[in-house]
């Protein structure tokens, strides 16, 4: 064997192992990305029912009349204007999440392509991202930024509703 054929092999051998590394980070990157929706739900979840907690005992407390509708009013608005702020952010983050993944996706495709390796993968479709949990949870976010708007725009109503407005 010639030294020219050792170093095609060592370069092809090279070439390979630098494909299965760049494989494996794509793929550990699609599972990371793939994870950050559950983390923005539960950070969501966790959050919004904090929020809902303080406007729920601003108002037992103003019942109680340990705090007049003044303050109920500035907690239910600075508590909407939290919530819009939380979810416009996570609205965000999660279209990045989907741009990335599909980024990588592509990359995983493109990867697989070049090696000639058919394992049936496809580069992600636009037509299918509404069946996407990560839609779903964008348009949640979506219905909250709109009802706590309202809400804000609105807490003379609530407080006359829970017959706290004087």
């Amino acid at each position: 064997m010639s030294q020219l054929d050792t170093l095609a092999e060592k370069k092809i051998e090279l070439t390979n192992q630098f494909a299965i590394e760049r494989y494996k980070f794509i793929l550990d990157k699609i599972k990371f990305l793939d994870n950050q929706y559950n983390n923005y739900l539960n950070l969501f979840i966790k959050l919004l029912t904090a929020i809902l907690g303080i406007i729920i005992s601003s108002i037992l407390i103003s019942k109680k009349g340990e705090i007049d509708a003044s303050w109920v009013r500035y907690i239910i608005e600075a508590s909407s204007a939290l919530i819009i702020i939380i979810s416009l952010i996570l609205i965000r983050l999660t279209t990045i999440t989907i741009h990335s993944w599909k980024d990588y996706r592509n990359d995983e495709v493109l990867l697989l392509s070049k090696f000639e390796i058919d394992i049936d993968r496809k580069p992600p479709s636009d037509q299918k991202e509404n069946h996407w949990n990560e839609a779903a949870f964008i348009t949640l976010l979506w219905a909250t930024v709109v009802s706590f708007i309202l809400t804000y725009l609105s807490s003379d109503w609530i407080l006359t509703i829970l017959k706290l407005n004087n």
